[in-house]
């Protein structure tokens, strides 16, 4: 898959990661919720011209559950009162 740049005037976005958002102006995210999991051996490269010549990797995840979550929904105290 090819890198995608985003331009918005003199602001540019190389990468969005996971469980993120681009907002402008005023914004709402209701229930807004990132969980995520990530094996980095040489950390990130993002931007323009950062190559990385030369890399071995070995990738070895044995894991059957990396991240087990448990999400429980709390209600704000006042959602339950009937007026």
């Amino acid at each position: 898959m090819l890198p995608v740049s985003i331009n918005i005037f003199f602001l540019k976005i190389n990468v969005i990661q996971t469980g993120a958002a681009i907002g402008v102006g005023q914004n709402f995210f209701p229930d807004w919720t990132a969980i995520s999991k990530s094996n980095s051996g040489i950390g990130s490269q993002y931007g323009d011209a950062s190559d990385v010549d030369g890399s071995n990797i070995v990738f070895d995840d044995s894991d059957l559950t990396d991240m087990p979550v448990c999400q429980q929904r709390r209600l704000p105290v006042n959602m339950g009162e009937v007026k």
